[in-house]
C-alpha cells in the first residue's frame, strides 16, 4: 500500500511538473498546447476523484486506468524530452 501511494504521488507530481515545463518552454508549440490541455484535464480528473487521498478505497481497475492514461501521456511527452 505504501508503494502504491508513492507511485501515485510521483505520477501526480510529474503531471504538474510536465505541464509547467510545457507552459514555460513550449507555449507556442501546437503539439505542446494539445498535450498541455490533456495534462490539465487529467490533473483535474485526478483532483475530482481525490486520487491522492482516496486511492485506498478505489478498486484496482480504476487505479490501473489512471496509471495507463499517465503512461500514454508520458509517451506523448517524449518528443519534448519530458
Amino acid at each position: 500500500e505504501e508503494h502504491l501511494e508513492k507511485i501515485i504521488q510521483t505520477m501526480i507530481s510529474d503531471v504538474k511538473a510536465s505541464a509547467d515545463v510545457l507552459r514555460r518552454e513550449y507555449s507556442d508549440n501546437p503539439q505542446a498546447i494539445e498535450i498541455l490541455r490533456m495534462l490539465k484535464a487529467f490533473d483535474e480528473e485526478i483532483e475530482r476523484a481525490g486520487l491522492d487521498k482516496n486511492f485506498k478505497i478505489m478498486n484496482d481497475e480504476a487505479i490501473r486506468s489512471y496509471v495507463e492514461r499517465y503512461l500514454q501521456l508520458k509517451q506523448r511527452l517524449k518528443q519534448f524530452n519530458l
